[in-house]
């Protein structure tokens, strides 16, 4: 399994919270008024203590982490033709759009690509031979399949992680022709206080595939010059 703790935060928790424990528990086995197996209890409490505070809510996530990996990755079902493509992300199950009127990136290769802009308008952007793209506003998408940016955050996923999930969809069946599932960990108290805070970092989760968005829509929607939607 697999210990979602920054090294930075091994660091500090040696640099600061060992020497402090040291000192308790040197002055725990130096006092003769106390008994063996009181040290012994009083001990064994105290380490038990110590990897609680500092270890447990990083053990109680990393195996939430374990579970949620299993379908993480990239997974291909059927592969299609297409020109261009739909863009869309949703956050919490609703439709974000976090532009005003948002610029739909046409991925190379393809001839058009869309996104929704914040008055639910069609922005269709397409390339020319230059691979320069231009812009228009229409009413309709044009696009048969969406590429579907689905991002679930804590604490919907019961704050321990946050789960990314790209789906490619024919909008005309419903069907899902690819997906590829991200799952990123909530961090231990120690790295949100350290390394989030201060140095606005994270952890890096699973499912991460080279490529990634583009690796995905590349190898599912095929790129014909001849076909068009």
């Amino acid at each position: 399994m697999t210990l979602y703790i920054s090294g930075l935060s091994i660091i500090a928790i040696g640099v600061l919270a060992v020497p402090v424990a040291a000192i308790l528990i040197l002055a725990v086995l130096t006092r003769k008024t106390i008994g063996v197996v009181a040290k012994l209890g009083i001990l064994g409490f105290a380490v038990a203590a110590y990897l609680a505070i500092f270890f447990g809510d990083v053990l109680l996530n990393s195996i939430a982490m374990e579970e949620a990996c299993r379908d993480a990755g990239n997974r291909v079902h059927r592969t299609a033709y297409a020109d261009g493509y739909l863009k869309t992300t949703w956050e919490n199950g609703k439709l974000y759009i976090p532009f005003a009127e948002q610029i739909s990136f046409v991925g190379a290769g393809y001839k058009f690509a869309e996104a929704i802009t914040k008055d639910r308008k069609i922005m269709h952007c397409v390339t020319n031979e230059t691979e320069t793209p231009a812009c228009e506003i229409r009413e309709q998408p044009t696009a048969r399949y969406e590429v579907r940016l689905a991002i679930i955050r804590y604490p919907a996923a019961g704050k321990v992680f946050e789960r990314r999930s790209t789906s490619i969809v024919d909008r005309a069946t419903g069907e899902v022709l690819a997906e590829n599932r991200v799952v990123n960990p909530l961090l231990g108290w120690v790295d949100r206080h350290l390394l989030q805070r201060w140095f606005g970092g994270g952890l890096k989760g699973c499912g991460v595939e080279f490529g990634g968005m583009p690796g995905l829509i590349g190898s599912t929607l095929l790129i014909d010059k001849n076909y068009s939607e």
